[in-house]
């Protein structure tokens, strides 16, 4: 899978909040400057959705498969159903770590 939880808006310091919750993916597939491979079958043909439908589930198979969203959209919306189970079990909280930032003198954010 190449999606990532996106954290913009994410206040560690309230992590009991609902604000915690991240409520997109990242999706490095669509940001890349080349085109991934795309899955093959067992036999070396090309996948498609329908095939992958057979050992995945159908929204699994048009992930890898990069269809629609996912291979276009910086950003994927979590179900929400997803975020219901991510704002009951989320274990941590994520933490920026500014003070790596500032040693490694990265423009970026670092979390953990």
């Amino acid at each position: 899978m190449h999606l990532i939880m996106d954290t913009a808006g994410v206040n560690p310091e309230s992590h009991a909040s609902q604000a915690c919750v991240p409520t997109r993916w990242l999706n490095l597939a669509a940001s890349l400057p080349f085109a991934l491979p795309l899955p093959r079958n067992p036999d070396g043909s090309e996948a498609s959705t329908d095939s992958l439908s057979t050992i995945y589930s159908r929204e699994c198979a048009a992930i890898e498969m990069l269809d629609g969203a996912y291979g276009r959209d910086e950003f994927i919306p979590i179900p929400f159903p997803v975020l219901d189970l991510y704002r009951l079990y989320r274990p941590t909280p994520l933490c920026r770590a500014h003070g790596l930032e500032q040693a490694l003198e990265y423009d970026g954010e670092i979390y953990f």
